[in-house]
């Protein structure tokens, strides 16, 4: 079995694969300050609680935008599993092109989610990831990856909001907030979730009349499900469509 380990600058996603199919995710903090050990007793216990016998993972791919969690995962990997982990960095067969002005830019979360939106949609596809930055990425219909836009997070706009404002307080991301507030909460949750919203629609429609109204939008990420089922945008929502990047990238270096 497979465990693709997607590591991000807020948290780590991993998900273990048997073949094709995605059996089991888990997510765990990126704390750069914690060790080996410490990471080992993490992912050993997540995956031992759901069951899942550790000793059938023998195969794991990496795709990682933080170079010190890189090395100490890499290190749990080969300690603790006695796996050498594929990890996704220039050099590695995608089985797409990268058409922009220095490939070795981008991320390598990026390249999975484009990797996997053109293996699963077989079009024209924009995949956007709302992770802790949103990152908009166009791949062509003919697997060629031609750049993309990137943006804040929600969940950064929220603490930005709070960190630079004397009396607003910090606030969560509301499911249904009213569009207008009876508080001072509830005016800035409709004011982070609507003007998020307006980000995500805004540069998607932008970004489809420069590439091509002809194509798939796809949400990814952590908050795809939340702020996904809140507009019309979107063909498709997939939250483990890097992952699933990870693996298709793996088979393509076997």
């Amino acid at each position: 079995m497979l465990l693709a380990i997607d590591i991000g600058n807020t948290q780590i996603v991993l998900g273990l694969f048997d073949k094709d199919k995605l059996l089991h995710t888990w997510s765990l903090s990126s704390n750069t300050i914690r060790t080996v050990d410490e990471y080992w007793l993490d992912i050993r216990n997540l995956i031992e609680f759901s069951g899942i016998d550790i000793n059938k993972i023998d195969q794991c791919s990496i795709g990682s935008v933080v170079p010190k969690l890189t090395k100490l995962i890499d290190e749990t990997m080969n300690k603790y599993f006695r796996i050498s982990p594929l990890i996704v960095a220039s050099g590695v067969k995608t089985g797409i092109k990268i058409r922009i002005d220095n490939p070795k830019e981008v991320g390598a979360d990026r390249i999975a989610n484009a990797v996997a939106a053109h293996h699963l949609y077989k079009k024209n596809v924009i995949a956007v990831d709302m992770g802790t930055a949103t990152t908009f990425d166009i791949i062509t219909e003919n697997g060629e990856y031609i750049g993309g836009v990137i943006a804040p997070g929600i969940d950064m706009i929220a603490e930005s909001m709070s960190a630079k404002t004397a009396l607003l307080p910090q606030i969560n991301v509301s499911e249904k907030p009213p569009v207008i507030g009876k508080s001072t909460t509830s005016a800035m949750q409709s004011g982070l979730l609507n003007g998020y919203l307006s980000i995500i629609e805004g540069i998607t429609r932008k970004v489809k009349t420069e590439f091509n109204d002809d194509c798939i939008v796809v949400a990814t990420g952590g908050r795809a499900t939340l702020i996904g089922h809140h507009t019309a945008i979107f063909d498709d929502i997939n939250p483990y469509l890097t992952l699933d990047g990870l693996r298709i990238i793996f088979e393509n270096n076997i």
